[in-house]
């Protein structure tokens, strides 16, 4: 299998963080295109979500062969190889970023938040907030932009160098099938992670 240990973790690590701004919205599901910037360029990533299996399939133009599918229901992560037709299947830890869906409301390590002011964010009205958590003694303050409709849903965010932003948003919920491990592929040993 073509899929290397360091590509495979760099690909893992930024599912983890997309998750984290996905939102337990009223809608039953969405998709969207997820575009994150930072000094080095620009990450593009197509994103699914259903409310309904608490679960989140995302592929990446940069990586067309793979898929990932993080199952909060059955606390596993599917790594999949279209072109080997093999997977890995990671079980979600204590403590691992998936764990849990992440929303617009407060999170347990968030100590401050303030309103800055409302905008348009790719045709949505949003508030912009400015959110401060502490974990510890490490202290880390980012902005967030919820839908003025949805203050669940964080269409924006920018944490130092690095903004995320939700296009093409379609509120409904995709096929069920989209979060399975197609019929036939293989399932790999998981390689060492640190």
């Amino acid at each position: 299998m073509k899929l290397t240990k360091c590509r495979f973790f760099r690909v893992f690590v930024l599912c983890l963080m997309l998750l984290s701004l996905v939102s337990v919205a009223a809608a039953a599901g969405y998709s969207a295109d997820v575009v994150t910037t930072d000094k080095t360029g620009s990450t593009h990533s197509k994103m699914w979500v259903s409310y309904s299996l608490w679960a989140q399939r995302m592929e990446m133009p940069s990586q067309p062969n793979m898929i990932i599918i993080v199952r909060l229901d059955k606390k596993l992560v599917w790594n999949i190889d279209k072109e080997s037709k093999m997977y890995m299947e990671i079980p979600m830890r204590p403590g691992m970023a998936a764990n849990t869906i992440a929303s617009g409301e407060k999170s347990p390590t968030e100590v401050e938040r303030t309103y800055l002011l409302t905008e348009t964010v790719e045709g949505h009205v949003a508030d912009k907030y400015q959110i401060t958590h502490q974990l510890g003694n490490d202290r880390s303050t980012f902005f967030l932009w919820l839908l003025k409709d949805n203050n669940m849903f964080p269409i924006k965010t920018q944490h130092k160098d690095s903004v995320t932003v939700f296009k093409n948003l379609n509120f409904s919920e995709p096929p069920a099938s989209m979060f399975e491990v197609p019929l036939g592929y293989e399932k790999m040993a998981m390689p060492f992670m640190p």
